[in-house]
This record gives C-alpha cells, structure tokens and sequence, in this order.
C-alpha cells in the first residue's frame, strides 16, 4: 500500500511540472508574438527597442508612357498636373518627347499656371521652358516640395501639332 501512495506522488509531481513547462512556453510565445506583430507595425513591440521613424520611400508618377502620342491643334494645349507633397525630397522630372512642329513644352507651378490659362501666348515666368524644335529632353528640374505643377505642351497660334513621347515623363520624390 506504501508503494502505491509513493508512486501516485511520483504521478501528481511530473503533472504539475509538465504544467508549469506549458505554461512557461506559452507566455513566452505570448510575449514574441505581441513583440513581432507590434515591431512589424512601427510600434517596437514589448520587448523592442527598435526606432519608431519610417523609412524613406521613393514615390514615382508617370505623367506620359513611353510611345504615348496626342494631336495639338493650332493654340491647343495637353497638361498633365502632380504634386509634390510637403517634407519631400530627392524631386526631380525627367523623360523625352518629339513634335513634328515648333511644340513648346512647360512645366509650371500653380500660380504660372494660372497665368497660362489666361494669357498663353505671353508666359514668362515659368519653372521650365524647352522650345526646342522637334522635341527635348528633361531632366535636373529644380521642383520644390508642397507645390502642385503641370507639365504642359502647347503649340501657339501658328501650327498643329504631333507629339511623341520618346522616354516616359516621370516624377520622382523621396518621403
């Protein structure tokens, strides 16, 4: 009988630990998940001591596809706007077009925009100009962040025109 009382607390101990190990591992695999899930999240998690900044991301708008081709008619004009947003950096437009004609090309801020709407024939002021006879090449564009723009093609009052894009007309910015 002695025996038998021996062996069930033999029984009752390897129980209790086999329980207090489960419960251990549970905790522990309780405590990475929260952890991991947090830190994936920018939160750092419980455990982490992982940085809570973001890391930059270059962000690309295609204005123009690369073969794309559109008909100016006399005074008529093709604009395509994008923004920059505020805190940007790295910004820059680039790409390549060909016209048949004299097309001049502009990129313009808000405000010169405006002034194109307005009066086309007489732009000034602007952030970019190419009246290159027969297309051009952009590129190192001193864009600034928090500004809408527009890149705009137009043919005055004298021609028709045909324009070709030859490398596609990107923005590119870092946020």
């Amino acid at each position: 009988m002695g025996r038998t009382n021996r062996d069930s607390s033999k029984k009752s101990n390897t129980g209790l630990i086999i329980g207090v190990v489960v419960v251990i591992v549970i905790i522990a695999i309780a405590f990475f998940a929260l952890g991991h899930s947090s830190s994936s999240n920018g939160g750092g998690g419980l455990l982490s001591t992982q940085s809570t900044s973001t890391i930059p991301v270059v962000y690309t708008t295609n204005l123009y596809s690369q073969g794309q081709v559109f008909p100016l008619s006399t005074g008529g004009s093709n604009a395509e706007s994008f923004s920059i947003p505020t805190g940007s950096w790295n910004m820059n437009i680039s790409g390549s077009y060909q016209a048949t004609q004299n097309t001049e090309a502009y990129i313009l801020n808000s405000e010169q925009y405006g002034a194109f709407t307005q009066s086309k024939d007489h732009i000034t002021n602007y952030t970019w100009y190419s009246g290159a006879n027969g297309g051009d090449t952009i590129n190192g564009v001193n864009l600034v962040a928090g500004n809408t723009y527009y890149m705009v093609f137009y043919t005055g009052a004298i021609f028709s025109d045909t324009v070709t894009v030859v490398n596609p007309i990107v923005v590119h910015y870092t946020h």
